[in-house]
């Protein structure tokens, strides 16, 4: 099974569309990509609907915004079955979490 990558245009759509419509909204956006493929990469970088925190309303701090732009770049420089690529996140959590 081959992962196709995501691309910057891609994970801005999620940003833009996600809060207010959902994976059903960002599906006519983004066609190939699955609904569920769309929810994991907003949980990836913390974007919910609205409906779901409606207080937050899809933003995500600056620390959040950096964090999940690192782990899409950790994502991109290693194979998903590649070992480097399971310690490079952990030891960013690690990161994080110190830094809380």
């Amino acid at each position: 099974m081959q992962m196709n990558l995501w691309t910057t245009d891609e994970i801005e759509v999620i940003r833009q569309h996600y809060p207010s419509g959902g994976a059903t909204e960002c599906m006519k956006l983004l066609p190939g990509r699955t609904a569920s493929a769309i929810q994991s990469k907003a949980k990836q970088y913390k974007i919910v609907t609205e409906s779901a925190n409606y207080s937050r309303k899809g933003d995500c701090d600056e620390r959040e915004l950096i964090v999940g732009e690192i782990r899409y770049m950790i994502n991109l420089m290693y194979d998903i079955n590649d070992y480097r690529r399971q310690k490079t996140h952990a030891l960013l959590d690690v990161i994080v979490k110190s830094l809380s």
